[in-house]
């Protein structure tokens, strides 16, 4: 067993002139800005830090889709082609720390088409591109934890499948964590990025590859982000909310970064990719149901409960629901269109390599359809 997280993590805006000096001494001179909207670049936190960067003409690219499409990188790849950046400051959520990571650790390589892009993904030949770039992460969601995560995932609704890409290389070079980033972000958008974070710390519990560190990270991490999504005061935009979030993503993402996850989201990827369920929701519909099916193979699951605030495995159950009704999120798979001649479709493209065999316990594709079908 072994923890292992390269990440230089800056946290609030108190830290900002900390960042800003070490860019400055690495002497970034292209830097790429891939951001959800530049907008967000006015930040008067994110002016502090690069703005040395800014003023070295860089390129700003906008990126404002959720789950990044094959056809998306391969769109912003061509633009980048010849721009020979060095840095990339991606400014937004998941999605556009994805694109970010797949453009920077596919630097340089060319990219005819969707089939060569295929086999490049699928052959890994971005694990030793001598031309990859260095990237600073700035997360303007609290969920994903993709800012201290080596993985980047992008999806091919082409022939219906999703890639995630998997490299030390993956790894952002620095993360600056500024709350403030998310405040006005939607309700909705707050809770799914959370129930997202949520499942990252569960998952890595029990994940056949935990370790004692990366199980610290996630009791606190589900600590923090049950207590605040149930807890009485639940101010949307108010400074402590956004800084516990952030926070809770942030150790939820360090303890998977280390293990991955396991079988929630790897059958949240279908429900996703056909159905168009939210990904934080899809991951986290089956979390109650799998904590009772593993309850036997997690390691001190007491301590896994007492993070929870329950007695028994069920009680988990009770809770998650309990949260999806506070803020009116369907939790019933039938509210998303699915029926019950769609479950052995979902539950054969169900078992992703890397997560549904890093189970604790070993399911079948009936055991899934089953799980599913209580869901309807």
């Amino acid at each position: 067993m072994f923890f292992y997280n390269p990440v230089k993590l800056y946290f609030w805006s108190d830290s900002c002139s900390l960042i800003r000096k070490e860019l400055e001494n690495k002497k970034y001179l292209k830097p790429l800005f891939i951001v959800w909207n530049r907008e967000v670049l006015s930040n008067n936190a994110l002016d502090r830090v690069l703005a040395p960067a800014r003023e070295r003409t860089p390129m700003v690219m906008e990126f404002d889709r959720s789950n990044p499409d094959i056809r998306d990188f391969i769109s912003l790849h061509r633009e980048t082609e010849n721009y020979d950046w060095d840095l990339a400051v991606a400014v937004g959520g998941g999605s556009v720390l994805d694109m970010a990571k797949s453009l920077t650790a596919l630097k340089g390589i060319s990219v005819a088409g969707g089939d060569e892009l295929r086999e490049i993904i699928l052959e890994k030949r971005y694990l030793y591109n001598p031309k990859s770039a260095d990237m600073l992460a700035v997360p303007t969601t609290a969920g994903t934890g993709s800012e201290v995560t080596p993985w980047a995932t992008l999806w091919d609704r082409e022939i219906g499948r999703k890639y995630s890409l998997s490299s030390p290389r993956f790894f952002a070079k620095y993360a600056l964590i500024l709350p403030e980033l998310a405040i006005g972000l939607p309700e909705r958008a707050t809770i799914t990025v959370a129930l997202d974070a949520l499942c990252h710390a569960v998952e890595a519990y029990w994940a056949k590859s935990a370790n004692p560190v990366s199980s610290s990270y996630s009791l606190r991490a589900i600590r923090i982000l049950t207590g605040w999504m149930r807890g009485e005061a639940f101010e949307i935009d108010g400074c402590a909310t956004r800084q516990a979030l952030a926070l809770g993503s942030v150790l939820a993402g360090l303890a998977f970064s280390n293990t991955r996850t396991t079988a929630c989201h790897s059958i949240s990827y279908p429900l996703t990719l056909y159905f168009g369920v939210e990904h934080g929701i899809a991951a986290s519909l089956t979390l109650g149901s799998l904590l009772e099916i593993n309850w036997t193979a997690v390691p001190e699951g007491n301590l896994l409960l007492e993070a929870f605030g329950a007695e028994v495995p069920g009680d988990v159950k009770k809770i998650m629901d309990g949260i999806f009704d506070r803020f009116q999120i369907k939790k019933r798979l039938s509210d998303y269109g699915i029926r019950p001649g769609d479950i052995p479709q979902i539950a054969g493209n169900s078992f992703t390599k890397g997560r549904s065999d890093n189970n604790p316990i070993n399911l079948s594709q009936e055991d899934v359809e089953g799980i599913l079908l209580r869901l309807l």
